[in-house]
């Protein structure tokens, strides 16, 4: 899937919006929703509940915010913005509106998607590589930033993390509220 959303974004202007959304995403959306419809109809719910509330889920990412608050400090008084100007990639969605539909959509979605439906789905594969998958097709969904290089790399470790703490906690809660909060200090620096 995520080879398919690269191949759209470099041959064809996906600079459109509908509903306001950026097309880019409908396919990810799109295989969210037939991850969930699968899921619901075939599959055995509660085997695999990956939205366990429980403390070592956020001891895990509360180690990552702590961290990246450091590095987007630095960004910060640097006055260093890799990605330069991104008003262009608003998402087509007015700016005060994008902080909440990044909370409560994209963030929950892409952690669904990716550390809990493909986590679930790779289950027959080895820890490291489990992880590699994991994380490429995440980091691979973030192309379409003008300047993909940083974005790719940070998302990929991102990924890898997140998939370690997937493992280690059984839940996707804390990476989920991790997303949230590095991605919206992200997008206030003009970082992502």
């Amino acid at each position: 899937m995520s080879l398919f959303v690269i191949l759209l974004v470099y041959r064809f202007d996906l600079d459109n919006y509908y509903l306001g959304i950026r097309s880019v995403y409908w396919p990810i959306i799109g295989l969210w929703v037939f991850f969930k419809i699968e899921t619901f109809f075939f599959t055995d719910r509660l085997q695999d509940n990956y939205y366990r509330y429980n403390l070592k889920t956020i001891r895990l990412n509360l180690y990552l915010i702590l961290v990246f608050l450091l590095v987007f400090t630095l960004v910060f008084f640097m006055k260093w913005s890799p990605q330069g100007d991104l008003t262009h990639l608003n998402r087509g969605i007015p700016n005060s509106y994008f902080p909440f539909l990044y909370a409560f959509l994209s963030a929950p979605i892409q952690q669904d998607l990716f550390f809990g439906e493909l986590y679930n789905r790779l289950k027959d594969f080895s820890g490291i590589f489990k992880y590699l998958l994991v994380a490429l097709f995440y980091s691979l969904t973030h192309i379409y930033y003008p300047e993909p290089q940083l974005i790719l790399l940070t998302t990929f470790g991102l990924g890898l993390y997140w998939a370690y703490c997937r493992q280690k906690s059984q839940s996707i809660l804390g990476n989920i509220l991790s997303h949230i909060i590095i991605g919206l200090i992200a997008f206030y620096l003009n970082f992502a």
